[in-house]
């Protein structure tokens, strides 16, 4: 049993002990350091060029990344640029070959308006000969029609003469119609 008894009292010994000594440590952590002297002016001064240099240094970093933002853009702005460039160049070359077509097809189309004003007065020409020379030729009939006309009435005459100089002499009649058969 004297054991059982000297368990707590061991026990109360160690954690004694041990929460002597954890005091003791968080004296010594806790414990101040000797104060400081007050700041110097030069102190100051080199703080205060500390921080700017750390502003400095993080605008000089924002101002570098922009930096190679904006040659980024220019870089896509640089190549639309030569691609709208090349655009236009074609076009320009498009625009001058249909400059070209429009002239050739305007020299086409005025020769071709020549062609047909040559044709039409060519057209009206023969319309006037045409209308001449149906005039002549109603002329030329009208005085066939009027040559036949005649010889139909010579005819006649004739064919009256001979019915009244056979009438009159029937042999010399005969002799008549000889000699016209001959002539």
């Amino acid at each position: 049993m004297s054991k059982l008894f000297e368990m707590p009292l061991v026990l109360g010994t160690v954690a004694f002990l041990a929460g002597y000594v954890l005091a003791k440590l968080g004296a010594l952590l806790s414990r101040k350091a000797p104060e400081a002297p007050p700041p110097s002016d030069r102190d100051k001064r080199l703080r205060s060029l500390d921080a700017e240099l750390r502003v400095v240094r993080k605008k000089l970093e924002e101002a570098e990344a922009a930096v190679r933002d904006r040659e980024m853009q220019n870089g896509e702005l640089r190549a639309e640029l030569d691609e709208l460039r090349e655009r236009i160049g074609d076009a320009n070359e498009e625009t001058e070959s249909l400059r070209l077509q429009l002239r050739d097809e305007c020299e086409k189309t005025q020769q071709l308006r020549t062609e047909l004003s040559q044709r039409a007065e060519d057209e009206i020409r023969a319309q006037m000969r045409l209308r001449e020379i149906e005039t002549e030729l109603s002329l030329v009939h009208a005085g066939n029609d009027a040559v036949q006309d005649e010889i139909q009435r010579l005819e006649a005459e004739r064919d009256e003469l001979m019915r009244r100089l056979q009438a009159q002499s029937p042999g010399a009649a005969q002799k008549r119609d000889d000699d016209l058969a001959v002539s």
